[in-house]
């Protein structure tokens, strides 16, 4: 179910006389409710289930947490810093990223980041057309116009994985080890010239309704229901009809609960980096 679909059923749930005085924004407040709390549950069972993992970028030795970092996992050194991107074509165009001297060739393989409007840049691809400073990225199309930033990352595949530094033993001039200071990862090396790949778990307030499985959608329905609806006094002739209603979405989100720690099987996520960007792919 979408957000439209869940915010249509909880409106037929709640079946007000006015049922304008519940705004869509109300209802998608208590949809944010609903998914934290299933991601909580989720994260219970295998906290795996939402791992996500991206590539960072630093002047110095010290790099800061992706934005919706809760705790990192696991770090990567790569083999070189990131292109900067200036432009992508827009809505409904093939993309072409513009990165002055960029030097990509065809076929290979790319990560690219934090695009901002033209957000279907964002992701795995393969080079096409590529020239000195604009090459597409293959079977992409423009979703808004482009607004700023953008980071683009070749595949290399000698990455290599850091171990964890104890803080007590860093040395600064030893072999590249890592460590957390506060939302930052401290590299214990005295010189790197190169970006990081990180898997990290995201903070449950950064989750949206998509990262939660269909299956448990009407369950969060229900909830919207559960919490929204107003029961009015005994007299009133609608107390029985919307007593009924609550009892049933406050049933089906109990049901959904309950599914999930039964029966809740979360697919393989990506755990290398070479899964996310999609080495060895055609």
């Amino acid at each position: 179910m979408t957000e439209a679909e869940i915010i249509r059923r909880v409106r037929k749930g709640i079946r007000e006389p006015s049922p304008r005085l519940v705004s869509d924004e109300d209802i998608r407040e208590v949809i944010t409710e609903a998914v934290r709390s299933l991601a909580l549950e989720m994260m219970f069972i295998d906290r795996r289930y939402f791992t996500r993992a991206k590539a960072v970028s630093s002047n110095t030795h010290v790099f800061v947490f992706p934005p919706d970092a809760q705790s990192i996992l696991r770090v990567w050194a790569m083999q070189e810093k990131a292109r900067a991107v200036t432009a992508a074509s827009g809505e409904g165009e093939p993309i072409t990223l513009t990165i002055p001297g960029h030097g990509f060739a065809d076929n290979e393989t790319v990560e690219v980041q934090d695009v901002g409007g033209n957000t279907a840049a964002n992701g795995t691809w393969k080079v096409a057309n590529a020239t000195a400073d604009t090459f597409g990225l293959r079977g992409a199309v423009g979703n808004a116009a482009y607004t700023m930033g953008g980071k683009v990352f070749r595949s290399s595949k000698s990455i290599d994985l850091l171990p964890v530094a104890h803080i007590e033993d860093t040395t600064a001039t030893g072999r590249w080890r890592w460590y957390p200071r506060g939302d930052a990862i401290v590299l214990d090396a005295d010189q790197f010239a190169h970006d990081l790949y990180v898997e990290y778990l995201p903070a449950v307030e950064s989750l949206a309704l998509t990262d939660i499985p269909g299956l448990y959608h009407p369950g969060i329905a229900g909830y919207c229901v559960s919490e929204l609806l107003v029961i009015p006094a005994q007299d009133d002739p609608a107390c029985a009809d919307l007593s009924a209603s609550y009892s049933r979405n406050a049933e089906v989100w109990n049901r959904a609960l309950e599914t999930l720690r039964t029966h809740f099987r979360p697919a393989p996520q990506p755990n290398m980096p070479r899964d996310v960007m999609g080495w060895g792919a055609v």
